[in-house]
């Protein structure tokens, strides 16, 4: 009888997994991997990759990869490049090739010419270090000989491992942060994870603000037409500048009020708002990341940070409601 299914399926990523690990040992006292990082941050842009087959696909998503951290890469096809877009290359350029074997005909095919027509350099990912690719290569990187009845699973993960250890050993070599390359990435959650707090913040006219000077009863009175009370108040002094824009002088929630209210009684809502904020208040610039006012939630447990620009000027609010969605770690901050 068959095992089951999930038990035959652990078995494969067991086997991956284990693979990996040893990959992972040898890469880790690697020269040729040293080297490899070498060529690419020093190389003419862009760094091409190839491959046929299952590996081309790794290829491309190598590729991928190199190019949303920091190193302009494109994919050749091994055949497409023998019948014309070799032309793309430049002379002298970097080519990444994948190989399991290192002695598939198309790929050695492409590698001969580009050596030959564009004095291109090969750095060459494949199982075994003596085989025909090699022998073009200027860095050979194997990953040692893998069992896997035919089939190209192991191989390929041990393929794409090395070519994403590759592209963050080059972003860090070229000190490039996950800041540095936000631009790259401009949609979907990875976009926006990695954006500033003025992409995230609601505006000063989505605000509730007050003067510092006002009371709390007519603070109060500012949600008697059913305006829906917000989390957090920013308090500003009433001194504004040319703009009418004034500084920010402290915050006070819903809790405070209450809080105040049951200390002070109904002769509390004389006194000046500015009396029941609390002794200190949190703020983030602008124009730092979003990351950084995610860290200052979790660390402070709050669900609101004022956003501020040049001069201690209010310009909008982080609110922990906006961004949970982006960054599920705030769920441990209070809402």
């Amino acid at each position: 009888m068959n095992e089951p299914a999930s038990v035959h399926g652990a078995k494969s990523i067991h086997r991956q997994a284990t693979f990996l690990h040893k990959v992972g040992n040898a890469i880790s006292e690697s020269q040729a991997f040293a080297e490899a990082v070498r060529l690419i941050v020093s190389a003419y842009e862009p760094v091409f990759t190839t491959g046929i087959g299952k590996a081309g696909l790794i290829a491309r998503k190598v590729a991928a990869t190199l190019t949303s951290t920091g190193t302009p890469s494109h994919f050749l096809h091994p055949v497409d490049g023998m019948h014309g877009d070799i032309g793309a290359i430049p002379y002298g350029a970097l080519l990444l090739a994948f190989s399991n074997s290192g002695k598939t005909q198309e790929l050695l095919e492409i590698c001969y010419s580009a050596c030959k027509y564009r004095e291109c350099r090969i750095i060459a990912v494949t199982s075994m270090a003596d085989c025909s690719l090699s022998s073009m290569a200027s860095v050979i990187i194997p990953y040692g000989i893998v069992e896997e009845n035919d089939i190209p699973t192991v191989s390929t993960t041990a393929m794409l491992a090395i070519g994403d250890a590759l592209a963050l050993a080059v972003m860090e070599q070229r000190g490039k942060t996950l800041e540095d390359i936000a631009e790259n990435h401009p949609g979907g959650t990875i976009g926006k994870r990695l954006g500033t707090c003025a992409d995230h913040m609601r505006p000063m006219s989505d605000v509730m603000w007050c003067r510092d000077y006002r009371t709390i009863g007519e603070m109060i009175e500012m949600f008697k037409d059913g305006k829906r009370w917000p989390g957090l108040i920013v308090l500003v002094d009433d001194w504004p500048d040319k703009n009418g824009i004034s500084e920010i002088t402290g915050v006070v929630s819903q809790a405070d009020i209450i809080r105040y209210l049951a200390k002070h009684g109904t002769s509390g809502l004389l006194d000046e708002i500015c009396s029941a904020e609390p002794d200190t208040f949190t703020t983030i610039r602008y124009d730092q990341p979003i990351t950084e006012a995610v860290k200052i939630m979790r660390e402070k447990k709050i669900s609101e940070i004022p956003v501020v620009g040049d001069d201690n000027k209010p310009v909008g609010l982080l609110d922990i409601t906006d961004l949970i969605g982006i960054f599920p770690e705030l769920k441990d901050a209070p809402t």
